[in-house]
């Protein structure tokens, strides 16, 4: 039987009942994640040219330090008021609290925005940028 315990101190212990005699099978300092937030925004492009530099989301603390044991998926999805769609990997597993999008395109021109989402953690969404035709 696993038993999972929360330290305040900010350590979280994983402990195992082996018996009657407790193992402390993982430790992770560190505050846990509570939002997503942009740290490199989408830039403007052509139609259905990769968006330069690539995109980065962070996986963040309350505090805004990035949280480093974070890794799961992070998701982009475009809005905006343009017709165009957006294409290329819009889901990544994070590595180390960081997701790269590094082949994001959006078929129309217009002005978008991008929401970046890891439930349960709160959302971000871009400043808007511009496609061109």
């Amino acid at each position: 039987m696993r038993k999972v315990y929360l330290i305040a101190v900010l350590a979280l212990v994983v402990a195992c009942d082996t018996g009657g005699v407790g193992g402390i099978i993982a430790i992770a300092g560190g505050a846990a994640a509570t939002h997503v937030v942009f740290s490199v925004a989408p830039a403007g492009a052509a139609a259905n040219a990769v968006i330069t530099p690539a995109v980065v989301v962070i996986a963040a603390q309350s505090s805004g330090a990035r949280d480093t044991t974070f890794r799961s998926i992070i998701t982009v999805t475009l809005g905006g008021s343009g017709s165009g769609t957006l294409s290329g990997t819009a889901s990544v597993v994070a590595s180390a609290g960081v997701a790269t999008f590094g082949d994001l395109k959006v078929s129309a021109a217009g002005t978008y925005t991008l929401t970046a989402s890891s439930p349960p953690l709160v959302g971000a969404t871009s400043s808007p940028f511009s496609i061109t035709p």
